[in-house]
């Protein structure tokens, strides 16, 4: 649960909100929204060992890369997937995929909306946290 607050005082410290001492802005509300979108996509990068999915996908290229299992995946998945196996790199699949996820995600917040803060704030609470235990 401390991950939790630990993490929305990040996003809410990086998109600029709210200045401690003064109550005003520390970044810019672009600036801050970029920091903000940058935190997740590490956060999601670095989730081992989260999540139900975590197991499957890891078994499909570590310790050995098997391509007889690449035909139950979607073509981007299996070209992630197949990368990370040649290289013997589990974490590159999870860095592609939050890299691919949370670049959109961020470009539709920041293009569409009028407070990209409140925004966020929404994704994180309907998608994002709800969610933490899949593979995006």
């Amino acid at each position: 649960m401390l991950f939790y607050f630990i993490f929305l005082f990040f996003i809410v410290f990086f998109a600029g909100r709210y200045n401690l001492v003064k109550g005003n802005r520390i970044f810019s509300s672009n600036v801050g929204f970029f920091f903000a979108i940058s935190f997740i996509i590490v956060i999601s990068s670095l989730r081992f060992n989260v999540g139900y999915d975590w197991k499957r996908f890891l078994e499909q290229i570590y310790p050995v890369y098997n391509p007889k299992t690449m035909r139950h995946f979607e073509p981007l998945s299996s070209v992630f997937i197949k990368s990370a196996g040649y290289l013997g790199m589990p974490w590159l699949m999870y860095t592609l995929f939050a890299l691919i996820t949370y670049f959109f995600v961020g470009m539709a917040i920041y293009q569409n909306s009028v407070d990209k803060f409140s925004s966020l704030i929404i994704y994180l609470s309907f998608f994002y946290l709800d969610t933490l235990s899949t593979m995006r």
